[in-house]
């Protein structure tokens, strides 16, 4: 019973894995004993490759799944972790300040790619209707491309600054 509940805190580890790889990426990892501990019971026949990262609490597993299945391994693994283990989710070793600049970084990066698709949207009614002489409609998504132009350089400000050297000054 007891290692069966030592392989589900293992599994929930496992933040990827493929054929051959896996990565172990948890709260518990981010102490080098218990790295040193995985790492030494990961030293078995069919192990390529364990590489450990105290900072980031992550392991990475390079086997032989002809010679050692997956199961095994963590198996093996599961005798190494200590209880705490079975609280350690990979997403609460992912909530770092890194990882969410990042996730920030993708999202700016979603909405931005939204704000240009409105941009050429919005210019090419705008020069449609000037050529038809629909003024109104003309004004009308000149206004949206403007205000879809303001949040795109409100978006890139800071790399858009600091070829001028004004970066320091903006919040």
């Amino acid at each position: 019973m007891q290692q069966e509940a030592d392989l589900k805190a293992v599994r929930a580890l496992v933040a990827s894995s493929v054929p051959g790889r896996v990565r172990l990426r948890g709260v518990a990892l981010r102490s080098a004993k218990v790295l040193a501990r995985v790492c030494a019971a990961a030293q078995c026949e069919g192990v390529l490759e364990c590489r450990a990262n105290a900072r980031v609490g992550s392991v990475l597993l390079r086997y032989e799944p002809q010679r050692l299945p997956q199961g095994e391994l963590l198996a093996r693994l599961a005798q190494a972790l200590p209880p705490a283990a079975a609280n350690a989710t990979p997403l609460r070793a992912l909530d770092t300040p890194h990882t969410r600049r990042r996730a920030l970084a993708v999202r700016r990066r979603r909405v931005n790619a939204a704000v240009q698709y409105g941009m050429a949207l919005s210019l090419g009614t705008s020069l449609l209707a000037a050529v038809t002489g629909a003024k109104g409609a003309h004004v009308l998504a000149g206004g949206v491309f403007t205000a879809l132009l303001a949040q795109h350089l409100y978006t890139w400000r800071r790399p858009l600054l600091r070829p001028l050297g004004m970066s320091a000054g903006v919040r």
